[in-house]
């Protein structure tokens, strides 16, 4: 005896919508897993990056007195060519290898960067200048400076406004930090202080 069996319309299970379901779940889940290694590699870099520039940023007054001072070759228009030399060589031999992302250069991206150029070439002539007698703690405090010169051309050349009454006061009070750890010493260093005030608004143009 056969018995037949009828299954309601409203239990039917639709495999298609089922299998629609499945598939999305799979491709959000992979969007996101896709998001999370980017943010992991964009933070990854991003800390790489930090890191060098100040390895770089730390270490280049250092070896530029040692090079002004302890060999005595006071000659910063050479040094500073030299080094971009060397930097602009470097760029270009990691472009190609693939290493770097940045454009060839070409005439009109030099006349792009011409002014930052022109700004840098004076800030690091200013700064091999100032390293010739001045003690590395002392050039550094005058650097510290450079905010305050960013306080004042940031609304005139950027055209963003007035800045807020915080920052005046936070700018203000590193500014005169650094004009009473110098008070002392600003006697000895006097011509080389004032090369190195003219790098700050150098500086601060780039």
């Amino acid at each position: 005896m056969t018995k037949t069996v009828t299954i309601p319309d409203d239990e039917v299970v639709d495999d298609t919508t089922t299998t629609s379901t499945l598939t999305t779940e799979s491709y959000e889940k992979s969007c996101i897993e896709k998001k999370l290694d980017f943010l992991k590699l964009a933070v990854n870099m991003s800390v790489a990056a930090a890191v060098f520039y100040g390895i770089c940023s730390g270490s280049m007054p250092f070896i530029n007195k040692i090079v002004v001072t302890t060999y005595d070759f006071r000659h910063p228009n050479f040094i500073m060519l030299g080094q971009m030399i060397f930097t602009a060589s470097l760029l270009e031999m990691l472009r190609k290898y693939g290493i770097v992302d940045v454009p060839p250069y070409s005439i009109a991206l030099g006349k792009d960067v011409l002014i930052a150029s022109v700004c840098y070439t004076f800030h690091s002539v200013f700064a091999l200048s100032a390293l010739g007698d001045m003690n590395i703690p002392m050039y550094n405090v005058i650097k510290r400076c450079v905010p305050l010169v960013n306080l004042i051309l940031a609304p005139i050349i950027l055209k963003k406004g007035r800045p807020s009454l915080c920052m005046v006061c936070s700018v203000t009070l590193i500014t005169a930090g650094c004009i009473v750890a110098g008070q002392f010493t600003i006697n000895s260093y006097y011509s080389k202080i004032l090369y190195c005030m003219g790098g700050c608004p150098c500086d601060s143009a780039m």
